[in-house]
């Protein structure tokens, strides 16, 4: 992919996060009640393969994808950012790349339905905006993007109601198809990589710790890239990063963890294809993490198990695209209260 084709399209990559199916249980404070909440993972939009913007929207289970109908959706379009917004339970999307050109609306998924917000204050128009949950703050992190022929570098968080930009004292280089997700062994969020505005291919990383970003100079790290899937796996307590493209147009198919301080490389007996701009996230159905492979090749579903890739067939998949949003979580109309056994026996 030349320069002149990312300037162009780099409003219309997003690399964000998502995860599988699982019941999850939170116990309510002095009661033996419990939020019993299904979890799975979100796919909206992205572009088809003869460059139609999508407005789909897909659930996957842990076992297979199933197309949702809601009654409201966001307009269709290719590279929004998503994540969950964990203390509130419900998936938050922004930006993109459209039929109407740039994107700067706010959409929540609550596990049913999608409902546009009106904040007072909001980023400008984007894409390639990674979100992620930020758990030191208790919001959503979304940094830089791009916006025509601007790459942007600053900082916003979303509280469940408005955004707030952020002025650090200390500011990563502005980028656009970088990776982020949340780091769980610095309770902050990992940003890696991208492209900077002066046509740089990035390998950058740094921390963001609810306050200021801090750059780490980790002994070994992957190489200059635009474009890699990055998610949390909670279940091995590391961020793993897949793929992405070189500054010579390669596109790559190594893995990589991060465990906080340092990235290692590593060897699965299995791989995905090589891929470019693609979507992973968190799948805590039993396994670390989900990568979405959707072009060119044919839409693929793969888990990560903290040692090695395996593909997952679907009895049904979304059609081929390219750059969707993605992210995972237990939206509010997925939970449902439950009381312990002794509780119950005593009734």
């Amino acid at each position: 992919m030349n320069r002149t084709y990312l300037v162009i399209a780099l409003a219309q990559i997003a690399i964000p996060a998502f995860a599988g199916a699982q019941e999850v249980a939170s116990a309510v404070p002095h009661s033996s009640e419990k939020h019993v909440c299904r979890q799975e993972v979100v796919l909206f939009g992205g572009s088809s393969a003869s460059g139609n913007f999508l407005a789909d929207t897909w659930a996957w289970d842990g076992k297979n994808w199933q197309q949702k109908l809601p009654a409201t959706s966001p307009a269709a379009r290719q590279g929004p950012g998503m994540a969950l917004d964990k203390r509130r339970r419900e998936i938050v999307l922004f930006g993109g790349f459209g039929n109407s050109d740039l994107s700067a609306d706010t959409w929540t998924w609550d596990g049913s339905d999608w409902e546009q917000k009106f904040p007072a204050t909001a980023p400008s128009a984007r894409a390639s905006n990674p979100l992620a949950y930020d758990a030191a703050r208790g919001d959503v992190l979304l940094f830089g993007g791009g916006a025509g022929t601007a790459i942007l570098s600053d900082t916003w968080t979303w509280d469940g109601s408005n955004w707030e930009q952020q002025f650090p004292a200390t500011i990563p280089p502005g980028r656009v198809l970088a990776g982020m997700a949340e780091d769980p062994r610095s309770t902050g969020v990992v940003l890696f990589g991208g492209l900077h505005v002066a046509g740089e291919w990035l390998s950058d990383t740094w921390i963001w710790d609810g306050i200021n970003w801090e750059e780490k100079f980790p002994a070994t790290s992957p190489s200059p890239r635009l474009g890699p899937a990055m998610a949390l796996d909670a279940i091995h307590r590391q961020v793993v990063l897949f793929g992405g493209e070189d500054a010579n147009g390669n596109v790559l198919s190594d893995t990589w963890t991060w465990d906080g301080s340092n990235w290692e490389q590593r060897f699965p007996m299995s791989s995905p294809p090589p891929q470019f701009g693609q979507s992973m996230a968190p799948e805590e159905n039993g396994r670390g993490v989900l990568l979405f492979v959707g072009q060119p090749f044919p839409f693929q579903t793969w888990t990560w198990n903290g040692s090695n890739w395996e593909q997952q067939l679907s009895a049904d998949s979304p059609s081929a695209r390219l750059q969707p949003g993605l992210a995972s979580g237990a939206g509010r109309n997925q939970c449902h209260h439950d009381f312990d056994d002794e509780h119950n026996d005593e009734q």
